[in-house]
């Protein structure tokens, strides 16, 4: 089990995801992101079918210091790829619990992975919602991005 905090996160909650049947791509989850599906999803080959998954619990942790996807992951000193979700598990964990993703623009990151041609990408999908609570946007970046995430408002959600 994950430290509930160390230097850059602070457990907040845990929640149950449905299992999932990974039918869905999540470019085609337009009914839980009802603006803005990055076109990176299918460049990285993630808007295809994925796997079922059981039911799992997500932990949802502010983000409380500045820093890239690797310093966010890496913070803990495990190895972060068993905490991945599965891009189904993010589209039901938005559709389930949108009150537990960050307010009024602030982004809400995912940890997740695809495999396309044989490579493995790690990355994290990025939930944005509008200042009347509609998600407006999933996007994705790459985790070895040199992106910095403000720690303001800022949350992140791994498995257990």
């Amino acid at each position: 089990m994950l430290p509930h905090q160390d230097q850059f996160l602070n457990l907040l909650d845990f929640k149950e995801l449905p299992a999932t049947d990974g039918r869905k791509p999540i470019t085609e989850s337009s009914d839980v992101f009802t603006g803005v599906i990055d076109s990176k999803f299918k460049k990285y080959g993630t808007d295809v079918h994925g796997g079922a998954t059981n039911s799992a619990t997500a932990m949802v942790y502010e983000v409380k210091r500045n820093g890239n996807c690797q310093c966010l992951f890496a913070s803990y000193g495990i190895d972060w790829r068993d905490r991945v979700l599965e891009l189904g598990q993010v589209s039901a964990f938005c559709a389930k619990y949108p009150e537990l993703l960050s307010q009024n623009g602030h982004g809400t990151l995912f940890l997740t992975q695809a495999k396309k041609e044989g490579i493995n990408y790690q990355f994290c999908a990025l939930v944005y919602m509008s200042a009347n609570r509609q998600i407006v946007s999933v996007s994705l970046r790459l985790l070895d991005d040199l992106f910095i995430w403000n720690a303001d408002e800022t949350r992140l959600i791994l498995l257990e």
